[in-house]
């Protein structure tokens, strides 16, 4: 019965149509609103990777500028290799020549904490070339004896490879980052091979704080849960808050090393057990930057959206609800109050009158119910005077019809007596036409008897 009533009907109606309405335009809204948010969430993330790679290559460039400049100014020094190859003392002056170039590019380098020009130990002493270094951290760079090449094997990378590396490279190079024990420094190398006439003239190099990029990295942090970490050009981790250089990208990440062999940059969503937005950009020095946010950080927008439309959703089926209740009582006041006077016309009370409070349908059916009850009224009397006026008909009729009755008992009697006479004539009748037939027939015998003679005799007479 609730579910059946009229008011009921309205009120669901009235909730269905509100809710339908909001949630289908609330979802239109969100899809929307999630297609843009996520659009602009993952080239947020991109410009974001894109626009620190350029920080860190501005410094990149910076720093190859500088060793460049030094490369160039020993070459253009360099003006006889076939001298440099055999005399001593012409790699003497060439270094010394070089020496306070190298002294003032180191300073208008920032970061800067070593410089090197070595020579190719075949052509030279093992010790030849420049050495400067801060030594002890207080940013003054200091000339130092170069390291005696005869005391290492070529293959000995951990000590001699800066120099090997590039050599055989036969181009220029970023070295992984090593650890300065002595003064408790991370440092990075950028070193350039010298060739010149077909023939290995040695490296020019510099050492920089590894701190520069660092700071950049340890900066980016879009989100509360987000991290950058440095792959080298072999992909393992320079700077990461849980890997070392030890580790690879390839054993670490499969899908995210197989993503960044695709592009220079991007934006890639990674499923682990917290789902994560990962993106990238390659440096110009072969490294790669990338950082990573967890989905649930990035998509705090869209679920802020999205709560919001759950709370509004919500209110408005409050609102919907309380509408429809108030509209409800106010529409099934009046009916209910209609269906109880309706009662009381079916028990008999004519004088009921319905009030009318609303000028809409209901004041409409009122009226005319009011009407009715009126018709009901007049019918009514008109019905008891029709009633009184055959009960005295009836009356009239009732005493006729006792009349009428006794007359025709009267009747009945007197018929009755005519019917006896009747049969009584009626066997008078019969007894006198029996002796009718009796006569004929003995008259019918005496003719024969006589041969009618006495018959005609008489008759005729």
């Amino acid at each position: 019965m609730l579910f059946g009533s009229i008011k009921t009907k309205i009120m669901l109606a009235i909730v269905l149509c509100s809710v339908l309405t909001v949630s289908l335009v609330g979802f239109a809204s969100w899809y929307s609103s999630k297609q843009m948010i996520e659009e602009q969430m993952y080239q947020n993330a991109q410009y974001l990777v894109e626009n620190k790679a350029k920080d860190l290559n501005n410094t990149i460039e910076k720093i190859e500028s500088s060793v460049d400049y030094l490369s160039v100014a020993v070459l253009s020094m360099l003006d006889d290799v076939e001298k440099f190859k055999t005399d001593d003392g012409y790699i003497y002056s060439l270094q010394e020549k070089v020496r306070p170039i190298a002294e003032n590019i180191a300073k208008e380098t920032n970061g800067a904490m070593a410089f090197y020009v070595r020579f190719n130990p075949e052509y030279s002493a093992p010790t030849s070339g420049l050495f400067h270094a801060d030594t002890d951290g207080d940013g003054t760079i200091e000339p130092l004896t170069p390291t005696d090449f005869s005391q290492y094997d070529p293959n000995d990378l951990e000590h001699v490879g800066w120099y090997y590396i590039p050599v055989k490279a036969g181009k220029p190079t970023w070295m992984d980052p090593y650890r300065n024990e002595n003064i408790g420094v991370d440092m990075i190398s950028y070193v350039i091979p010298l060739e010149k006439g077909g023939e290995s003239i040695g490296v020019v190099g510099m050492d920089i704080n590894f701190q520069l990029f660092t700071d950049v990295v340890g900066q980016i942090k879009p989100y509360e849960h987000s991290f950058a970490a440095l792959l080298n050009s072999a992909q393992h981790y320079l700077i990461h808050p849980a890997y070392t250089a030890k580790e690879n990208l390839s054993d670490v990440d499969a899908a995210l090393f197989e993503q960044l062999g695709k592009s220079e940059s991007g934006v890639i969503r990674l499923q682990k057990e917290a789902n994560e937005i990962v993106s990238y950009a390659k440096l110009s020095n072969g490294f790669t930057l990338t950082v990573t946010s967890a989905e649930a950080d990035v998509y705090h927008a869209l679920n802020q959206l999205t709560g919001m439309l759950l709370v509004i959703l919500g209110g408005v089926f409050l609102l919907a609800l309380l509408i429809a209740f108030w509209t409800g009582n106010r529409l099934f006041r009046p009916l209910r109050r209609l269906v109880s006077d309706m009662e009381k016309v079916k028990d008999g009370d004519l004088t009921v009158r319905t009030p009318i409070q609303t000028r809409d349908e209901m004041a409409l059916i009122g009226t005319q119910f009011n009407r009715m009850v009126e018709e009901l009224g007049h019918l009514t009397k008109s019905i008891h005077l029709v009633s009184a006026e055959i009960k005295t008909s009836s009356e009239a009729l009732a005493a006729f019809s006792e009349e009428v009755t006794a007359s025709s008992e009267e009747m009945s009697a007197s018929v009755e007596e005519i019917a006896d006479a009747n049969r009584q004539q009626s066997v008078s009748i019969d007894t006198c036409v029996r002796i009718t037939s009796d006569l004929s027939h003995k008259f019918q015998e005496l003719q024969d008897e006589t041969g009618g003679g006495w018959w005609s005799v008489n008759w005729t007479e």
